[in-house]
């Protein structure tokens, strides 16, 4: 069972990232913000009126959701940019164009800003990553009071609390956007400052991925990239991905064993935050009575019989050792027989 309480603790210690996909887009647009299939889409349309170069790569299912007929996303964004380089045009231009119509000011939801709102005036300090190109983060959520980071953009001095990390590049600088297959491969194999602090993240915070399919390419690359360079931790599945449908148990278990994800599902977005928000309290708690472990530790204290037959306080205890950074797989932490 994921523990929520940890969670909060590590945004409050500034030790969690939240993993931002094109759901997390939808959420704050009424729906309208492009997928990466539809941004394709329709960037070809706009390549050939005629829809010849659309309907031989993409259909669209009995959803609406546009889908790819043969080649993977990648493959069709490479296709794509070709038509668009024997006109002299830039693909990547119509990238902008399409998602600053598309998600702006006029279709903002409101009431899912503010929840979003709320949850970071509750826990000012969070680090950000996300595949999406828009800026809707930057520009209505913290209103230009965030540090955005992508390809091409030199690192300022002086950072903010909100750190955002646009891993496959900005609307802010059309250059930045990785697209085709070709922009990938240069990406898996690029050593950059953004390449190195996303692993860092990755690695070293509590991690919760919101608004990806489980299906989708880029994720499942970027998940198993992440796992194979993951150092041993005495924190277990401290990456949690958050899914608003119901997922099989089997699913669930092939994540968690080829990833070391675990998985929440049948929770929105907003219930997330919410969620998070009320365990706020708690988790200040335990940050501010973890010392009392150390007494524990070194011997000059016990925990009383009536404190451990408390349901919770095997969790509370563990979330203690981790909030002082004690490995529980040290021996003096070790459980008797």
């Amino acid at each position: 069972m994921i523990d929520l309480t940890e969670i909060s603790i590590s945004f409050l210690n500034n030790s969690a990232t939240l993993f931002l996909g094109t759901g997390f887009s939808k959420f704050l647009t009424n729906g309208n913000a492009p997928s990466w299939s539809d941004l394709l889409y329709e960037c070809a349309i706009a390549i050939d009126p005629q829809k010849n170069l659309a309907d031989s790569l993409f259909y669209i299912d009995e959803n609406k959701v546009t889908k790819s007929k043969e080649f993977d996303l990648l493959t069709c964004a490479q296709i794509i940019e070709v038509e668009f380089k024997k006109e002299n045009k830039s693909i990547r231009k119509e990238i902008v164009d399409i998602i600053l119509k598309k998600s702006n000011k006029s279709n903002i939801n409101q009431d899912n800003l503010s929840k979003i709102k709320d949850f970071f005036a509750c826990y000012p300090r969070a680090n950000i990553v996300t595949t999406n190109y828009d800026d809707l983060l930057e520009k209505y959520v913290f209103e230009n009071n965030a540090t955005s980071f992508f390809d091409g953009k030199v690192i300022p001095n002086q950072k903010k609390d909100i750190n955002i990390y646009h891993i496959h590049g900005s609307i802010i600088n059309p250059n930045s956007i990785i697209l085709t297959l070709e922009d990938y491969y240069q990406f898996q194999n690029k050593d950059s400052y953004l390449s190195k602090k996303f692993f860092t993240l990755l690695h070293e915070n509590t991690t919760c991925i919101l608004g990806y399919s489980l299906g989708d390419f880029n994720l499942n690359s970027i998940l198993n990239d992440v796992k194979n360079s993951r150092l041993e931790s005495f924190r277990k599945n401290h990456t949690i991905y958050i899914s608003r449908d119901k997922l099989k148990s089997n699913i669930k278990k092939f994540y968690e064993y080829t990833y070391d994800i675990k998985v929440m599902d049948l929770l929105e977005i907003s219930e997330f935050f919410t969620l998070l928000i009320d365990k706020k309290s708690e988790a200040q708690s335990l940050i501010s009575s973890a010392d009392k472990i150390k007494s524990v530790l070194d011997g000059s204290a016990v925990f009383k019989d009536t404190y451990l037959k408390l349901q919770n306080s095997f969790i509370e205890i563990l979330n203690r050792a981790i909030i002082l950074g004690i490995n529980i797989n040290d021996s003096s932490f070790a459980l008797e027989n």
